[in-house]
């Protein structure tokens, strides 16, 4: 197996394994060969097949995050973990993102290490020895489709290269709004003072800034029912924060973000 060490054990009288330290990477081939003259307890020659051999293909993505087929930002960095540390160069050429509405290929860009460092401290996870971090280089039209794509032609540190071409879908998250709604007698009615008033957002986005929400009423400024999960923990991101009522009567009330 090359520079891959490993060790051999006898599962049973019958079965033989050899166990690798690590995985192989891209491109590396392990080959076995049974040695002659070997016999069974009784005595029988081995025969058939004496040579076996398999190998790493080229470095693929053996995962993403964000995951394929989930929602992403306009302007998303994807966390890619390609078996094995990859050629940059190879990287900026043959990987490129496609999104509906746009004609052509928008390139990637490699963030830098201190990016890097940045979203990665974010995660727990197994990204592989050296992952790569990219984006689309322009920004990603809302609520479109968008592919990744891993083409032919990414390199391997040790010269591997992929030998086909793979695409993961994504959705781009619609553009970021919010909207308020209480309860109403009737459509285009003031809010009951009695209701609670929600405002909601197209997207989950993180409570430190969903804290500072304030309703101004003429008795002053309110804010938001806390932020907590069915089993009393803080929640880190959500879609939506509510103002309890009652409310001052026929009084103009103005929503605050921060």
């Amino acid at each position: 197996c090359g520079q891959v060490k490993g060790e051999s054990r006898w599962v049973d009288s019958r079965t033989w394994a050899w166990q690798l330290v690590r995985p192989l990477e891209p491109g590396e081939r392990c080959e076995f060969s049974v040695r002659g003259g070997v016999t069974a307890l009784n005595g029988d020659a081995i025969t058939g097949k004496s040579r076996f051999e398999f190998f790493a293909a080229g470095p693929w993505p053996r995962s993403i995050l964000p995951r394929p087929g989930g929602e992403v930002d306009e302007e998303q960095a994807f966390i890619i973990d390609g078996g094995a540390p990859i050629k940059l160069a190879s990287a900026e050429s043959s990987i490129w993102c496609e999104a509906d509405g746009v004609g052509s290929r928008i390139p990637v860009r490699l963030l830098t290490e201190p990016q890097r460092k940045e979203i990665l401290s974010h995660f727990r996870g197994d990204f592989g020895q050296a992952p790569l971090i990219v984006s689309c280089a322009e920004r990603l039209p809302p609520g479109a489709k968008m592919k990744l794509v891993w083409g032919k032609g990414v390199e391997a540190q040790n010269g591997a290269k992929s030998e086909k071409e793979e695409s993961f879908v994504f959705t781009v998250r619609e553009v970021f709004r919010a909207s308020l709604t209480c309860e109403r007698e009737k459509a285009g009615a003031p809010c009951s003072p009695l209701s609670a008033v929600t405002v909601e957002f197209t997207a989950f986005t993180g409570t430190e800034p969903l804290r500072k929400i304030r309703i101004v009423t003429p008795e002053g400024s309110r804010s938001p029912r806390d932020l907590k999960e069915p089993g009393g923990k803080q929640e880190r991101t959500a879609r939506s924060v509510t103002f309890p009522g009652p409310f001052p009567p026929n009084a103009e009330l103005t929503l605050e973000l921060p």
